[in-house]
């Protein structure tokens, strides 16, 4: 036979899940039990078998093909194998095993090795089975796995003990396919502990607007589903949910306008639905519903109420001055409004005297627009007395001083009635008990004696035969300076600004001046020259430390040697400019060697004619150099 390579099979503890499970699908591959004729499996060694196939009796008292074993006179192992087994995309597999075996004590061929233990291999997989000695048969399931192949073979191997294989039943699980929260999920093989599974959504239903996913779930290796799955599956407008397991169509009477959860309504009053799965109910023949209605609201008529609360009412005006009505003019005022009052009170201002209007009122609700009809109406006509009186509008400031304000307004409109006079008032803002008044017979006047920079609020009245009209609205008006600077405060703060720039300007320029002025005064160079004027005749000198070269101060200083106190008293060696040979004084010398300079005194300097002080400082301080430079000086 072919050699069949694998590892021993070893028994698997599945581990479990808290949730809930369903129970997994089996498939057989193979059940003796249920086979009526020869198995036909492989025995090695073939020469001389020791498995035997014979019929026998099961638990149940069915017949069924068995193989029993019983070596006697040999101490090899021997093999039975299955025939193929094909896995159909299973990666695990298992084997349910019921055999019986004889204890080696009551074995006849006790000289025989013997091991109550047989193995079963697979090409991956070896399993050591070791039964109870007190049952006549035995039920082991083994799981094998992983595979990965097309299929696979079983083989048994007896290791000396007498025994029987009673049944065998090879079979795989896979998880059902299932239903739960609105999502379908197909057969699923497993391959691995856990599988995802994508499913799908049930028909009706749909994924929420802000997810897109697809819903998934867990398929355990036992054929069994974790429980719950992912899923964000809701039922459709129109169809309300069964259990979670399917959505069902709304039907004729109800609606359901969104997706979610909930179940179908009833439609609402005046409205009734098509078709089931309906997502709103459509209004009866004269009935309405406002675009901006929710679909459960009821539809309602355009009428004066109609049963709706958004019930608003307009007013129109005609001015009818002889057979003919126009248009009122802008001029009039409504109060609240001329359109959208939802009271029932209107107060309108602004009308001409002694003349006929018409007022139209219509009313109207969310549905007017839509119902194609005209609004509820009713009108009336009102003629105006001739004592209406007469308003003012319009006051404006003309010209103002901090003393004085100059105001105008609008001519009333064409009365019965001439206008006598006007009549103002004016008071500071704020003391309405202290009014003061001013009469003119034109539309303007100046008030005088106010008080400066003060807010006043002013109103004015006509007075006509009919005696004095009401006063119109307060105007807040005020004297110079306002909160606009006037020209008198700007020329001010304008002067201010330039006599200040002129008094910096003037410090500028005296400070650059004296600065100026404080340098010129001083000596530009005083490292060089060293010297100061402190008066006639006199000089005071610095150190001359500050120079580099010793023989430059020694020239600089000698400059101030005046000529006629230098005199030749002898002249000694050969040769002009010769060096002295002997110690001679510094004075009868043109030339003297550096050792003779180290005994120069100030007596010295004195006879050669340097009298000032300080001369003679930079001089000795000079020769002191010239002993570190070496050479000889020159006068």
């Amino acid at each position: 036979m072919d050699h069949v390579s694998g590892t021993n099979v070893v028994f698997f503890w599945f581990w479990l899940f808290l949730s809930a499970f369903t129970a997994a699908e089996e498939e057989v591959l193979m059940d003796t039990k249920r086979e009526t004729s020869d198995l036909k499996w492989t025995i090695y060694p073939s020469a001389d078998p020791e498995w035997e196939e014979v019929s026998g009796l099961d638990e149940e008292g069915n017949i069924v093909r068995t193989f029993q074993v019983c070596a006697s006179h040999t101490s090899s192992s021997q093999w039975l194998r299955t025939g193929f087994m094909d896995l159909r995309g299973a990666s695990v597999v298992y084997a349910q095993i019921r055999f019986s075996m004889m204890e080696c004590t009551a074995q006849p061929h006790s000289l025989t090795p013997c091991r109550e233990t047989f193995s079963v291999y697979s090409f991956q997989t070896d399993f050591l089975l070791s039964p109870g000695k007190e049952r006549k048969w035995n039920l082991r399931t083994l799981r094998i796995g992983p595979l990965s192949r097309k299929g696979f073979y079983l083989a048994f191997v007896s290791q000396g003990a007498c025994m029987a294989l009673l049944s065998i039943k090879v079979y795989l699980k896979k998880c059902p396919s299932h239903i739960r929260s609105f999502s379908a999920f197909p057969e699923t093989l497993p391959h691995s502990l856990v599988q995802l599974a994508r499913g799908k959504c049930v028909d009706n239903s749909g994924p929420t607007h802000h997810s897109q996913a697809p819903p998934t779930m867990l398929c355990r290796e036992d054929g069994q589903w974790a429980e719950p799955p992912s899923s964000e599956c809701v039922c459709n407008a129109g169809f309300e949910p069964v259990e979670d397991q399917s959505c069902r169509a709304c039907p004729l009477g109800q609606f359901k306008p969104a997706a979610g959860a909930s179940v179908c309504g009833v439609c609402p009053d005046n409205s009734n639905t098509q078709s089931s799965g309906s997502r709103e109910c459509v209004c009866r023949l004269g009935f309405y519903r406002a675009p901006a209605d929710p679909p459960d609201s009821p539809c309602t008529e355009p009428l004066l109420a109609g049963g709706r609360a958004d019930l608003s009412y307009s007013v129109q005006c005609s001015h009818c001055p002889a057979s003919r009505c126009v248009p009122c003019s802008d001029t009039i005022s409504y109060h609240p409004s001329q359109v959208g009052v939802t009271g029932r009170r209107v107060f309108i201002r602004g009308l001409l005297p002694h003349s006929t209007f018409t007022f139209t009122v219509q009313s109207e609700n969310g549905v007017s627009a839509v119902s194609h009809t005209s609004p509820a109406s009713s009108s009336i006509n009102v003629t105006t007395s001739t004592d209406v009186w007469v308003t003012v509008s319009g006051l404006r400031r003309l010209r103002a001083s901090e003393s004085s304000i100059s105001i105008s307004w609008s001519s009333p409109p064409h009365s019965s009635h001439p206008v006598q006079e006007f009549q103002l008032r004016y008071s500071p803002k704020g003391q309405e008990e202290s009014w003061q008044y001013v009469s003119s017979r034109s539309n303007s006047v100046t008030v005088n004696h106010l008080s400066r920079a003060t807010q006043y609020q002013i109103q004015v009245r006509v007075r006509t035969s009919a005696g004095y009209g009401p006063f119109s609205t307060v105007e807040i008006l005020g004297t110079l300076p306002d909160d606009e600077a006037s020209p008198s405060r700007m020329v001010l703060t304008g002067v201010l600004v330039a006599l200040g720039l002129l008094v910096l300007i003037a410090v500028v320029i005296v400070a650059v001046f004296c600065c100026r002025h404080s340098r010129c005064s001083r000596d530009p160079d005083p490292d060089k020259s060293s010297q100061f004027l402190m008066g006639p005749g006199m000089k005071v000198y610095i150190d001359p430390f500050t120079y580099e070269d010793p023989n430059e101060a020694v020239r600089e200083f000698t400059k101030e040697i005046d000529v006629s106190f230098v005199k030749i008293e002898e002249v000694i060696g050969a040769g002009p400019l010769s060096p002295c040979s002997t110690p001679v004084p510094l004075h009868h010398c043109l030339c003297a060697p550096l050792w003779h300079l180290t005994h120069l005194s100030t007596e010295d300097l004195l006879r050669i004619g340097v009298t000032l002080a300080g001369h003679q400082k930079k001089i000795l301080s000079s020769v002191q150099a010239l002993q570190v430079h070496g050479g000889s000086l020159r006068f």
